[in-house]
């Protein structure tokens, strides 16, 4: 199967042992594409949201400003790989087979656009991204943001992570 996970607001046990996430989402196999799907971004009773069952292909964002997220992908997975935030039309599309066991980070972060293999931090991978992707402006907004990602090639050790902190006008 194919995990999802999120990092954000991810309880912690004492000596900083992460406790289960409740809000992890499993696809098993076989599926159908184009994959769509959910992160639930909140931990129930952890102040965050908590996405109705029934639709798993949202993320609501809790922020009153909007968040450039970082998106972690641990392979097998392979090309092409399309995000796409549906709820602004952003998308990016990247070009890269990413091998079992290897993570790669793509930081949005505002003015800081990276991509990097965890194989070699010193190869920047951008040039397997689409030069149609909206890597400039893609982003989280505030309120529901519904997401379809697409891949192939993936296992039960494929992961796909999206991290980011909740902003807020005025802080």
């Amino acid at each position: 199967y194919l995990r999802i996970h999120n990092f954000i607001n991810v309880p912690v046990e004492e000596d900083g042992t992460p406790v289960d996430d409740p809000t992890l989402t499993e696809l098993v196999f076989p599926i159908h594409f184009p994959i769509h799907f959910n992160r639930n971004l909140g931990i129930p009773g952890g102040g965050g949201p908590v996405l109705p069952e029934d639709d798993p292909n949202i993320i609501i964002y809790n922020g009153t400003w909007i968040e450039y997220p970082t998106i972690i992908l641990t392979g097998p997975l392979g090309p092409p790989i399309i995000i796409t935030n549906l709820t602004t039309g952003e998308r990016i599309r990247f070009n890269y087979d990413i091998q079992p066991g290897e993570t790669v980070t793509i930081t949005l972060t505002y003015g800081i656009k990276t991509i990097f293999s965890n194989l070699d931090p010193t190869v920047s991978l951008m040039g397997f991204l689409d030069p149609l992707s909206d890597i400039g402006s893609f982003h989280l907004e505030p309120g529901t943001n519904e997401f379809e990602i697409t891949i192939v090639g993936q296992d039960s050790n494929s992961v796909v992570q999206f991290q980011y902190k909740e902003r807020y006008i005025g802080y």
